[in-house]
């Protein structure tokens, strides 16, 4: 009977509690708080009213302030919140609520993962970074090449639509160069448009080949672009004319003897991807003479250098289909040391411009004067066969070769360039059976 009563006595205690906790959230509380901590605040609240409410440590050094009077608890829990950006969400199948920072709740996140074709995974990374909002975050594979993103479904559709306009194939550019060695009249009949304005960016100058040896100048245009002389040696001239022209009067005239053909490379590169095309020799120049302790012994140790005409050559394909070439052609000659037996003594000139050209034009570069030393042999006649040390000689002349370089860029696909690769490679396996 006693234990009865106990019982009904706590019964009674807590439908007391209960109905008292529904009258204060109901209404009637007043509270004031100036700025005191958000996680103080919603202790006292819970207290009040019975609603468990948690938060993170961040936001329970928050300070807030308020004063409500003759409120219902709700009203008071959430009039708090609101007034200083924040909200209660209840955690499922439990009567507690996570006190939260507004718009963090209302945020979705998806993942997708972008396996890519062409592009580099690190170097678009870099381009997306600064596009990710707040809540989103991206994981690079560099073993697999592809970027991970958990971003809302608005911003992870916009990135989507970026990796799909960047993440395409690098046009190539199959670069065909041919130098020769011509005369001033037959340059004349191969119809090239010396510094023809709507062909490229180079320098807009009169031009004459070959140069005279008072061209000492750098060549500016506001239009056209700057050709700036390395040294004080006369430099380059640029023009253009068709690939079918070159190829149809070239032949003709290396057949008459008008043209010497002194090399044909070829090579394939990437779009802004620099490709050098050599045209040298390795040639010994002044030597390093040392003297070691044994004996005053003297040790020549010679330095090599390529001697002759060398290419640097940047392409950079635009929407249009044309390229602009960044061009840097470097002629180098030598002559016999005076100093050093069996080294020579080289001089070099260099430029730079950039040129755009169509996809299949050809680009000439004149102006590549080649000075070189040649041994002449002079004698008298018939007496210089029979005694050549009395009525014969040789003597060192210096001789100036007029080199011109045709340069055909064509933008290509990667099937093209794979046939490329097979015919020149077939191409330089004839040559040398021919050799």
């Amino acid at each position: 009977m006693k234990r009865h009563n106990h019982l009904l006595k706590i019964f009674i205690f807590v439908v007391s509690l209960l109905m008292l906790a529904s009258t204060v959230l109901a209404k009637g509380i007043t509270v004031t708080y100036n700025q005191a901590k958000l996680g103080l605040v919603l202790q006292s609240l819970s207290k009040m009213t019975g609603i468990k409410l948690i938060t993170s440590a961040e936001l329970a050094e928050k300070l807030v302030s308020a004063y409500l009077e003759d409120v219902s608890g709700e009203e008071a829990i959430d009039s708090i919140l609101k007034a200083n950006g924040l909200y209660r969400e209840k955690i499922p199948g439990s009567d507690i609520y996570i006190v939260k920072e507004s718009g963090v709740a209302a945020v979705t996140l998806k993942s997708e993962t972008f396996f890519l074709q062409y592009a580099k995974a690190e170097d678009l990374g870099k381009v997306l970074s600064p596009l990710l909002s707040a809540n989103g975050q991206m994981v690079i594979d560099s073993r697999t090449n592809s970027i991970t993103v958990r971003e809302t479904p608005e911003a992870l559709s916009e990135i989507k639509n970026i990796i799909t306009s960047l993440d395409k194939i690098i046009p190539q550019v199959a670069i065909e160069a041919v130098l020769v060695e011509l005369s001033t009249d037959t340059l004349k009949n191969l119809g090239i448009r010396w510094n023809i304005e709507s062909s490229f960016f180079g320098p807009e100058i009169d031009t004459s080949f070959p140069f005279s040896e008072s061209y000492k100048r750098t060549i500016v245009s506001p239009r056209r672009g700057t050709l700036t002389t390395a040294t004080q040696e006369p430099q380059f001239t640029l023009g253009t004319l068709s690939f079918a022209t070159l190829t149809a009067n070239l032949k003709v005239l290396e057949d008459k003897g008008a043209a010497n053909i002194l090399a044909n490379p070829r090579i394939t590169t990437l779009n802004d991807s620099p490709a050098t095309i050599k045209i040298t020799k390795n040639m010994a120049v002044a030597p390093k003479i040392t003297e070691t302790p044994e004996a005053g012994r003297i040790v020549t140790e010679y330095e090599y250098r390529d001697v002759g005409v060398s290419l640097k050559v940047v392409p950079h394909v635009n929407s249009e289909g044309t390229i602009i070439l960044e061009v840097e052609p470097t002629v180098s000659s030598a002559t016999p040391s005076t100093v050093f037996k069996d080294a020579v003594d080289t001089n070099e000139r260099t430029a730079k411009t950039k040129v755009m050209v169509k996809s299949g034009e050809t680009l000439v570069i004149g102006g590549l004067l080649r000075q070189d030393t040649v041994d002449k042999k002079t004698k008298v006649p018939v007496l210089g066969d029979i005694f050549p040390f009395l009525f014969s000689r040789k003597d060192k002349q210096k001789g100036k070769t007029d080199l011109v370089m045709f340069l055909t860029p064509r933008i290509i696909t990667a099937e093209e360039a794979k046939q490329l690769s097979e015919q020149e490679k077939k191409r330089m396996e004839t040559k040398e059976k021919e050799e």
